[in-house]
């Protein structure tokens, strides 16, 4: 599930392969359907505009928001796509597979930009830092990966998890990352010392972790139905 920046509208994925989508007023928007197998993920434009779907069929989608229409179909992964996101200006996509790497794509023509290896099994999650410059990525081999995006060098690996990690979140000013790990854990890094600063045990599998806009929560969400919510305020202390 995924607000757009604006919340103005709101998307859900769901195992039957649809994204479903609505408005602010409760209105419904149009149904995004995947041709083949389900959906794991999908996000918006910072625009609001676009969507982008992972799918298991190894296909990176874009859909026009208002007419469910699709407009790109990027093709490269070699097993299922389990996580996507935009840059923070909407000129590119983030993808993790099934096959081990996260790959970087035009957001508008759809053409691969970039391919990123280097985890041990499969990549669950990413998310782009708010400077654009610097991705994160989180795999099934119990550690987060920080890439830099203009030379495409791996700048850190990120261990602490003892289990999966599958979610991502940069605070809105940039200087933590929280990551959600079935170890039960939310972790959060320190981005310019590349180093984890605080280990918050959840009961059971953390499934997805993310900051308010304000930055002033984090929330988790865990396999047993429930969500945590942190004062995040002095999470960013020094």
């Amino acid at each position: 599930m995924a607000l757009s920046a604006d919340g103005a509208r709101l998307l859900a994925t769901g195992r039957d392969g649809v994204v479903y989508l609505w408005h602010d007023s409760g209105r419904a928007g149009p149904s995004l359907r995947a041709e083949n197998g389900e959906l794991a993920d999908a996000a918006f434009s910072p625009d609001g505009r676009r969507v982008v779907t992972a799918g298991d069929d190894r296909a990176v989608r874009v859909w026009d928001a208002d007419t469910g229409e699709e407009v790109s179909n990027c093709i490269g992964h070699e097993a299922g796509v389990l996580g996507v996101r935009f840059s923070p200006d909407g000129l590119k996509m983030a993808s993790a597979s099934g096959d081990g790497t996260v790959r970087l794509w035009d957001a508008r023509t759809g053409a691969q930009l970039a391919a990123f290896g280097g985890h041990q099994s499969y990549v669950q999650g990413v998310a782009f830092h708010p400077s654009g410059r610097l991705l994160a990525s989180a795999s099934a081999d119990e550690t987060v990966r920080l890439w830099d995006l203009s030379s495409g060098r791996e700048l850190a690996t990120l261990a602490g998890h003892t289990g999966p990690v599958r979610s991502l979140s940069f605070s809105p000013d940039g200087r933590r990352l929280a990551s959600a790990g079935e170890d039960g854990t939310v972790r959060l890094w320190d981005v310019a010392g590349r180093q984890e600063v605080l280990g918050l045990p959840v009961p059971g599998k953390v499934r997805w972790v993310a900051f308010s806009p304000d930055g002033r929560r984090l929330a988790a969400a865990n396999s047993d139905g429930t969500v945590k919510v942190w004062d995040a305020t002095p999470l960013e202390s020094p």
